[in-house]
């Protein structure tokens, strides 16, 4: 009924899940302490009381996924929640009477699930969303991931780190919408703050009234898109404005109309990081360097010959910072910018 770790893993408590209460969980565990675990879904209704067996338990148990080991949809749990509750309701009034069917007075369950109108993946991870508060088994963007590049697309981190980006109008970034909050300014114009996720990040955008009365209607909760965003670094603080929202059918269209103007792009995007050093500059010295995996080149300069190293690598505002400290290190070329 509580979070345990175990190894490398931690272990969700169902107690934890909305619409699941801590007392019922208790219930459960300690039936399957006491009579070992639950074969299938047959054996776990016929073994729990009204505290598990009834309608919102179940569906929040189904929407988390805690049904998923004995291979029924989770729609067809939800879906069919109420006859569960029927089903086990009349088996137990019979019991109680003692009534013999044509089976005897053996307590046989045999629950029929149906099919009809299972969910697309996408809406199970919503519901799931609902009721953990975070994409568990997978997330909505996960079909796309083997597009982000071709689409010039940009992960939530991949932003954060990359100071080329901090202050760049139009930068497209993959995102499921989580929540959607509207406000008024005191001139009585009105805002939204929206709550994205990726594989990567929660993050927070800004979108004002033209382009909030312009998207709001398409803007729907656990559906995915392709954002262009505006950010700003100001502070210590990174901010994006939303400009426009795709949706990714019409920008995968648009790809396969685009793909060498997109490549182009993506090319002009990704720069090099220039480093100019002397005679001081070791083997060592770059071994401190300490260089992630990322987009961009990286060329270190001696005496006017050019060496580059091989592979993409992550330029961050910590890494110019060092870099500037280090023995044997002239000059670091970034962007243009000298630092």
């Amino acid at each position: 009924a509580f979070f345990s770790r175990q190894k490398n893993s931690i272990s969700y408590a169902l107690g934890a899940i909305k619409n699941v209460g801590i007392e019922a969980m208790n219930d459960l565990i300690s039936e399957r302490s006491k009579n070992g675990i639950f074969k299938d879904f047959d054996d776990f209704i016929s073994r729990v009381g009204s505290s598990v067996a009834n309608k919102k338990t179940i569906e929040a148990l189904s929407c988390a996924g805690a049904f998923d080991e004995f291979k029924i949809n989770r729609s067809s749990v939800f879906n069919q929640s109420s006859d569960i509750v029927k089903y086990l309701k009349s088996i137990n009034e019979k019991n109680l009477s003692k009534q013999e069917d044509m089976f005897g007075s053996v307590k046989l369950i045999n629950f029929k699930f149906s099919d009809d109108n299972i969910w697309s993946k996408s809406y199970s991870l919503m519901k799931e969303f609902e009721m953990l508060g975070f994409y568990l088994s997978g997330h909505p963007l996960d079909q796309y991931k083997d597009k982000y590049f071709d689409l010039n697309l940009n992960n939530f981190d991949e932003i954060r780190s990359n100071i080329n980006l901090h202050n760049s109008n139009d930068v497209l970034i993959g995102g499921t919408l989580l929540s959607k909050k509207e406000k008024r300014s005191a001139r009585g114009n009105t805002y939204a703050f929206l709550n994205f996720s990726d594989t990567t990040s929660i993050y927070e955008l800004i979108i004002f009234e033209t382009n909030l009365r312009k998207y709001r209607e398409i803007l729907i909760e656990g559906e995915s898109y392709v954002l262009s965003v505006n950010f700003t670094f100001d502070n210590g603080s990174l901010r994006g404005e939303l400009r426009k929202v795709f949706s990714f059918d019409e920008v995968l269209r648009f790809n396969s109309k685009n793909q060498k103007e997109i490549r182009r792009n993506k090319d002009r995007l990704y720069s090099t990081l220039k480093i100019y050093v002397n005679q001081d500059f070791t083997k060592d010295t770059l071994t401190e360097l300490k260089l992630t995996k990322g987009n961009h080149k990286v060329e270190i300069i001696l005496n006017n010959q050019s060496v580059k190293i091989p592979g993409g690598f992550e330029v961050s505002r910590e890494l110019l910072n060092s870099l500037k400290t280090m023995n044997g290190v002239v000059e670091v070329l970034f962007n243009q910018e000298i630092y």
